[in-house]
Parts: C-alpha cells; structure tokens; sequence
C-alpha cells in the first residue's frame, strides 16, 4: 500500500484558513474520530463506508463527501482505496458551506465523471513547500464553484430568509420577529420553517453567525470587547461575553490574549 501523504499549510485568505490537504491511503480514519475543522473529500477510487450522526452512506469512486466540524465520523474503505481530503475553517468557510447548500444533513453527492478527481490529484501532484498556499486554496475553492453549479435550486423563502439574515445580522435589532415583519411572514411560522429546512433554530443560527463575525473581527485585529460585541449585532458587551463564552469555551478577553499570543506576527 502506497504511504500516506500529507501537505500541512496555513492558508490564509481574509477569514478562509484551509489546515492540511491529505491523500488518504491508510485506515486512520476507520475508528470513531473528530475534527475541529470542516472536511470536504473526493473519493479517489474504489469505494468507501461514511459513519455519522449513527447514519452510514456508500462513497463511490468520484463522488464528493462533507463532514462539518465537531461532528464524531469514521470512514471504512475497500483495499487500496485512496481519498483526498482538505481541512478547513473560517467565518468565508462558513459562507461557502452555506451558499453552496452544505449542511449537517449532506454527506455524498455521487459524481459520474472523474474530472472533479483529475484536478484534484493534478494539484495535489504540483503541491510544494512555496505553492502550497496558492493550490490548496484553488482547489477547495474549485470544488465549492463545482457544488454551486449542480446544487439544486433552493427554495425561495429560505433563500430569502438567509440573505436578509446575513445582510442584518450585524444591526442589533434585527431579530427573529424583525425578520419575520420584513418577509411579510408569522415569526412562528418562520421559525418552524427554518428549523425544518436547516436543522437549526433560527436564534440559534443567528447567534452563531454573530459569534463568528466577532472571532473575525478579533483575529483582524480589534481588541475592544465593547466594539466587537457593537460591531457584530450584540447591544450588551455583557450578555456578549456570556453568549462568547458558552459557544467558545473562553471569555473574548481569553480569547483575545491566546490569539495574540499564538499570533505575535500579526501584532
């Protein structure tokens, strides 16, 4: 069996960080694990066996799997079997997933041509120390560019739900019941509705989205915990801390300081 491959970068474009890009020959990943950072993959060859969420799904030869972050996986595969696999995160990550229909529910979207997987082993062939950076990113984004063109179209209300969240998300007004007004909508009914389409409920989402706009807007630079919370939609810095710290682990003074700590180039 061939070696294992592995190129470890941190790419970074705006808030788009992409970690590692792995040819997978062994059965590593066979045994229960977790990954801090979203998974997207392309079966090589052969075929493989995706466990999540206690749901199995057959990853045929060219077809394009997705693991979100944080979520307990395993992949059995045949004999010989290769994929390749990039790591990634980042408030534009997010977006990506998001535009492009990924969610907790996609797994395997089946490919009947190889071309997606010739590219791919095609950069993953020309990867050096000095192009890691330029290639890895080229192809994560290829991969999301090729998903955009072959997602199905989305359902218009939710369409329309997202757009408006992620054009007000910022304004700390805005809210499940200001949304719903804006729409013409009940907040109930927009509420069940999105809960039944994402899997998430709609002030769950929003929190989220803030929280994350906050960890870019730290790790640009801004070290006021006032301004952050202002800038990311939220009207208390306390309330702010309290909501960074249970989605985080870490107060954002906490997080600040490991971030410049762990950072001292970007000072």
């Amino acid at each position: 069996m061939d070696n294992n491959i592995c190129k470890f970068n941190e790419i970074k474009s705006g808030d788009l960080f992409c970690t590692s890009i792995i040819l997978e020959t062994t059965d590593v990943q066979s045994d229960l694990t977790k990954c801090d950072k979203h998974i997207i993959a392309l079966m090589v060859n052969k075929s493989a066996v995706l466990t999540k969420h206690s749901e199995s799904y057959k990853i045929l030869e060219n077809s394009i799997f997705f693991i979100e972050k944080n979520t307990p996986f395993s992949i059995s595969k045949e004999e010989n079997a290769k994929y390749l696999y990039i790591t990634f995160h980042g408030r534009k990550a997010d977006e990506l997933i998001q535009r492009v229909g990924l969610s907790k529910s996609f797994s395997v979207i089946e490919q009947e041509s190889s071309a997606l997987v010739d590219f791919a082993l095609s950069c993953f062939e020309k990867l050096t120390d000095e192009n890691t950076d330029l290639l890895a990113e080229a192809l994560l984004l290829y991969i999301f560019a090729h998903l955009n063109k072959n997602k199905k179209t989305q359902n218009s209300l939710l369409s329309k739900i997202l757009s408006v969240t992620h054009e007000s998300f910022t304004t700390s007004s805005f809210s499940l019941s200001n949304l719903a007004k804006m729409l013409g909508y009940d907040a109930k009914y927009i509420s069940f509705f999105f809960k039944e389409n994402e899997g998430v409920r709609f002030v769950d989402y929003l929190k989220n989205l803030r929280i994350q706009h906050s960890i870019f807007l730290i790790e640009q630079g801004l070290l006021s915990v006032k301004s952050i919370a202002y800038l990311s939609g939220f009207s208390d810095a306390l309330y702010f801390s309290k909501v960074f710290k249970a989605e985080t682990g870490k107060t954002p003074t906490d997080y600040i300081n490991s971030f410049q700590k762990n950072n001292p180039n970007l000072l």
